[in-house]
């Protein structure tokens, strides 16, 4: 009986075995399927002056399935420097307009423009040198504070202190690095461990700034901060987007108060957006009325 028993849970042992090799299978197949996205560039294009424009933009999740689309802009041109905070409620598109612009999604319809081209025509890496992108999630990996930093250019191994410095600094986290005995070379755990969820923010800000980027993307920058952090990241991004366009989705208000431009999201459509005093000046009359 004994003997019967162990052969029947070797052989489903086998079987689940050779059900997770065939997913791993499927999944390589798939991989190797996708398009391969243009990694070398070969025009070297002059530094962009940050003109964004969408035309008949689409984008679904899943094309095969027919709901609506996750996000529907049929005409909308960006300012061309300034602070712009994007609000909207959970869902409405704020995150996904934000890949698409940085290029990390592809519109499923239309056009996404930068100073008129098509901005699908640019590769991964020139790409990566224009625009700084810093998504919700926190992405911290097991190394030095330093090296944390440095990986947000193509060759960390080319970045000046001077420069991480300077990002810690506008970041806000460059006193918590130096307040610690190893300083810069403060050994991270994977996911940044070791650190509090407002102090890996600021590190991962740190990494988006370095490399003085015309663009700058910034999805919730100050979801973790308390609110004196918050006060000093928006008086830090208003005077970086003096010279640059910086675009951050966000419903702090410290951060809508410091922005040029508003842009309200809404079912995944532009529902307003403008100047800030008459975007306010519009939802203060909508909510008036109402």
């Amino acid at each position: 009986s004994s003997r019967l028993i162990n052969t029947l849970t070797q052989l489903v042992s086998q079987w689940r075995n050779i059900f997770e090799g065939r997913k791993a299978v499927d999944r390589m197949n798939r991989f190797f399927a996708e398009k391969i996205e243009p990694f070398e560039r070969n025009v070297d294009h002059a530094t962009p002056k940050t003109r964004f424009s969408l035309d008949h933009v689409q984008f679904h999740f899943n094309p095969d399935t027919e709901q609506n689309a996750a996000l529907d802009i049929p005409q909308h041109q960006l300012p061309e420097k300034g602070l712009l905070v994007i609000m909207g409620k959970n869902g409405s598109g704020k995150s996904t307009l934000l890949k698409l612009l940085s290029g990390l999604y592809k519109p499923s319809q239309g056009t996404v423009s930068l100073d008129g081209g098509d901005i699908q025509q640019f590769p991964r890496q020139q790409l990566a040198e224009w625009i700084g992108y810093l998504p919700q999630e926190i992405v911290l990996f097991s190394g030095t504070v330093l090296e944390n930093i440095a990986l947000g250019v193509a060759d960390p191994s080319r970045v000046s202190d001077e420069a991480i410095i300077r990002a810690a600094k506008d970041s806000g986290i460059h006193n918590d690095i130096i307040a610690h005995p190893d300083g810069y070379m403060l050994e991270l755990g994977e996911g940044g461990g070791g650190m509090s969820g407002g102090q890996r923010q600021r590190l991962c800000l740190a990494r988006t700034l370095i490399g003085d980027r015309p663009i700058l993307l910034l999805d919730e920058p100050t979801s973790h901060l308390d609110q004196q952090g918050t006060v000093e990241i928006a008086r830090m991004l208003q005077n970086l987007s003096r010279e640059r366009l910086v675009i951050a989705v966000s419903h702090s208000e410290p951060l809508i108060f410091a922005a040029d431009f508003l842009l309200i999201m809404q079912q995944g459509k532009v529902a307003v957006a403008g100047k800030r005093e008459d975007v306010l000046e519009h939802l203060k009359g909508v909510s008036g009325h109402d």
